[in-house]
């Protein structure tokens, strides 16, 4: 990344209630103050009235989210930096020339590789001090990306979970302050977040156990659900438990939500490697995501029930 492009980044816009998006914010904000840009930082969820009208301007730095898809057209003319790695927003990604990073990378490693590493390339003065510090980063850019892809299988896939979970119980703005200024404690996060993800896991079993389980049937192939209400962060626990342990192809968590004058329902999609793509199936309805992990939202609420919840994903499910 050239480093006067950095210098000139004046907003950096970056995932809502993402863990992998708030460790890319905390990585851009403090590669770019230690390069003396003058920024801000935005968090904006997908699907949203803010994200939809997003306005386009010069030195804006994306990571970890895109401009709409709808019109991304409007910033060809600024030339913003996109890095993300999220499978349904490819097409804009590579549309404005950025950097696309799926399936390998994450939000956070894409800041570290693209953002933070030229800039200490260019400015470390290769003191102990220093040196320990951008190790540090790195690791942390790890963490996120082994949490945020869901690498069961791999060592530090319990130490991602706790560093994630340490993320989401602090506020992203507090976190990208202690960036800014060189002080995030990494083991604090981590211990903090460990704790949680404990107890969650255990909350997770009880969800998975209680879920409502059903087989639909649609052109001729089977597939098995399991739906779970689930306001808290232990979404993905649950949803994988079921994957593995209960035989499900589709895991589902949903949880009710107010914005505004909406009444909606927030609807998680998980399934298998090579199974299910549900990333397809959020797209039918606004959302998107990955291919085994994905999201939408379902308007008017309080006019549905769990029954309507298992028809909209019947109808998303591929013919």
């Amino acid at each position: 990344m050239d480093i006067e492009r950095l210098k000139n980044v004046r907003q950096v816009i970056s995932h809502k209630s993402c863990p992998d998006g708030t460790a890319a914010a905390m990585i851009c904000a403090r590669a770019l103050t230690r390069l003396g840009a003058d920024f801000r930082v935005q968090f904006v969820q997908y699907d949203t009235k803010e994200h939809h009208e997003l306005e386009a301007r010069p030195g804006q730095l994306f990571v970890d989210i895109t401009p709409p898809i709808e019109r991304w057209g409007d910033w060809i003319e600024y030339n913003p930096i996109v890095l993300d790695h999220h499978d349904t927003a490819e097409v804009v990604t590579t549309g404005l020339k950025g950097v696309y990073g799926y399936p390998e990378e994450s939000g956070a490693t894409l800041a570290f590789k693209h953002v933070m590493q030229p800039v200490m390339d260019a400015t470390i003065g290769g003191s102990p001090d220093e040196n320990a510090q951008y190790v540090r980063w790195e690791r942390f850019a790890h963490l996120a990306r082994i949490r945020d892809t869901w690498q069961e299988k791999h060592p530090d896939f319990e130490i991602g979970c706790g560093m994630s979970h340490g993320l989401t119980f602090y506020e992203s703005f507090d976190l990208v302050d202690s960036a800014r200024d060189n002080q995030v404690d990494f083991r604090k996060i981590q211990s903090v977040g460990s704790n949680i993800y404990g107890k969650l896991l255990r909350k997770a079993k009880l969800y998975a156990e209680t879920a409502h389980r059903c087989v639909i049937e649609k052109s001729g192939e089977t597939y098995k659900l399991g739906i779970f209400n689930c306001s808290e962060r232990a979404t993905s626990e649950a949803a994988h438990i079921l994957l593995n342990d209960y035989g499900c192809d589709v895991a589902v968590g949903y949880f009710m939500f107010v914005k505004g004058d909406d009444v909606c329902y927030s609807v998680s999609l998980r399934s298998h490697k090579n199974g299910v793509l549900v990333n397809r199936m959020a797209e039918q309805y606004g959302g998107g995501g990955h291919p085994v992990a994905a999201g939408f939202r379902v308007r008017d609420a309080l006019e549905k029930s769990l029954q309507d919840i298992c028809d909209i994903i019947m109808k998303a499910l591929p013919e």
